[in-house]
């Protein structure tokens, strides 16, 4: 596979702003909402008011043939969490981390809509089940992982993300490294 793939990391509380690299091992220095960097990249983030699970310090990617590897360094991962929090409504997004994959170099990062995969990693409000609100647990037990193509939808007349079935990525949570690492296949 020798065409460029870009990815984009993106939390929804927290993150950086776009600034593509030139060189893939230098650093890149960031301030909002997200990054665009080349796999083997690794961008800063100074924002340090923030909580610690939710403070993206540090992002690095890496590509192995066509399996993206995308880490996520947070100041603190703490043991335990809390979910379905009071205000976050049923079904909502509470946490979540994504990273946004461009494989044919039409990059509009600041518009988003030139990525063709987005790998996620997230947290869904269950409120209105019997297990309540303010549910402590560790990140591990209550977060999912998916990978999603950006397709055409005719009946749409817009492009809409799909669900890629079978493409098993995973999430892997380190409290010692204090990161969240999402891998998976990009087919093609």
């Amino acid at each position: 596979m020798n065409r460029p793939v870009v990815l984009v990391f993106v939390l929804v509380l927290a993150a950086c702003n776009p600034i593509p690299p030139l060189d893939p091992d230098r650093f890149v220095e960031c301030t909002r909402h997200y990054t665009a960097c080349n796999p083997g990249c690794t961008s800063m983030d100074a924002v340090d008011n923030l909580p610690g699970h939710i403070n993206i310090i540090k992002t690095r990617s890496n590509r192995v043939g066509e399996t993206i590897h995308a880490t996520f360094f947070l100041r603190e991962i703490p043991e335990m969490m809390t979910f379905n929090r009071d205000g976050v409504g049923d079904t909502v997004l509470e946490y979540m981390w994504t990273v946004s994959v461009d494989v044919d170099g039409r990059i509009e990062p600041w518009l988003g809509h030139e990525y063709d995969f987005m790998m996620a990693a997230f947290t869904k409000a269950s409120v209105v089940s019997e297990q309540g609100r303010n549910l402590v647990r560790p990140l591990e037990n209550v977060i999912e992982v998916e990978l999603y193509e950006r397709l055409f939808d005719e009946s749409l007349e817009a492009y809409t993300w799909v669900k890629v079935e079978g493409s098993n990525p995973g999430v892997t949570i380190s409290r010692e490294d204090q990161t969240i690492k999402l891998t998976s296949g990009i087919p093609g």
